[in-house]
């Protein structure tokens, strides 16, 4: 596992320099608690696409440091990917924990030994999702300095082009409870936070089959994980969220840098609305050949319109003279551009 360096329990200069250089180029956001002097760090979609995974952008997954003096507040579990992506670690199937991939929001709850309770959604302190688990928490006690990583699974207005899947109960299913060493602990769990779901191979083989997300293969040597995502959900996170060929086009031509800001635009009530949404991991070599593909394309139409506007306007030619234009091979498809 990727873990973040530390020496009597503050992060090594040579992580902290590398962190801020990160933030600097655009690979890593922070975000500042409003009261204390905690930074919550998270690798951004920059990063995602441009696939720039080191040690610091993985550890950047929800991570937490005390800017004062560097301590190491909250360790999440690093970055892992999907099964086939070519940063996915290796797993031993004879020696693995395999459990249930939770269709929700990554929730980090930490008892601190000098802040109290601190709950944090994947990048923020203060995100709607933090703050309903932070209610559902009411005055849970847990062992102090321990991170309980979980999934909320609570549907959020708003959020229907992010989760596929409908939950009808509120749920946080802890799947890691982590030390700031990066050890992990089985532990029984207070009754506010239920049990990720453990399956056998068999058992895994079955649920895979299902309409559902996935599941999670970790390696208990290592702790290496990766994801295993059922095709029904990345057709239907692919439906939902407009991550198209067509909604990329719409994305490209209202100027936005796709994939990195991709959004899906929608007229309600009369206005049109820009819904910037994040592109799965396992989407991105779609969208990029799209991109690449549209791209091309525009340019080389743009190149033959712009070539025969020049040659009507040294004619002279007006609209008229264009529609009626036999001689020059004018194309039908070619006078509508040019008309426009």
């Amino acid at each position: 596992m990727d873990i973040v360096p530390t020496m009597a329990g503050k992060v090594t200069k040579d992580f902290w320099d590398g962190l801020q250089t990160a933030i600097k180029t655009g690979l890593v956001r922070e975000q500042q608690h409003s009261v204390y002097p905690l930074s919550i760090y998270n690798y951004t979609q920059r990063c995602s696409n441009s696939r720039h995974w080191d040690d610091i952008t993985r550890a950047c997954r929800g991570l937490v440091i005390d800017r004062s003096n560097r301590r190491l507040v909250i360790p999440c579990v690093p970055k892992f990917f999907n099964q086939f992506e070519p940063e996915a670690a290796t797993v031993d199937l004879n020696n693995c924990r395999i459990t249930m991939k939770n269709d929700g929001y990554m929730i980090q709850i930490l008892q601190d030994e000098q802040y109290g309770m601190l709950v944090t959604s994947r990048g923020s302190f203060n995100s709607r999702y933090a703050d309903y688990a932070r209610n559902m928490l009411g005055d849970t006690t847990l062992i102090t300095g321990l991170n309980y990583v979980c999934e909320l699974c609570h549907d959020f207005p708003g959020d229907e082009t992010i989760i596929v899947t409908r939950h009808p109960v509120d749920k946080l299913y802890c799947w890691s409870v982590l030390d700031r060493n990066y050890r992990e602990y089985q532990l029984e769990l207070p009754s506010v936070l239920e049990p990720t779901r453990v399956f056998t191979a068999t058992e895994a083989t079955e649920y895979m089959n299902g309409q559902v997300e996935g599941i999670v293969i970790e390696d208990l040597a290592t702790q290496g994980r990766i994801k295993c995502k059922t095709d029904w959900f990345v057709a239907m996170h692919r439906a939902i969220s407009g991550v198209s060929r067509r909604g990329v086009w719409d994305s490209l031509r209202h100027g936005d840098n796709v994939p990195e800001q991709f959004a899906v635009y929608k007229v309600i009530d009369g206005d049109e609305q820009r819904i910037p949404v994040e592109i799965p991991d396992e989407l991105l070599p779609t969208v990029d050949s799209w991109v690449e593909e549209l791209l091309n394309n525009y340019h080389s139409v743009a190149d033959e319109v712009e070539s025969w506007s020049k040659l009507t306007i040294e004619r002279g030619m007006d609209n008229r003279a264009i529609a009626n234009n036999q001689d020059l091979g004018i194309s039908r498809t070619m006078k509508s551009l040019l008309f426009m």
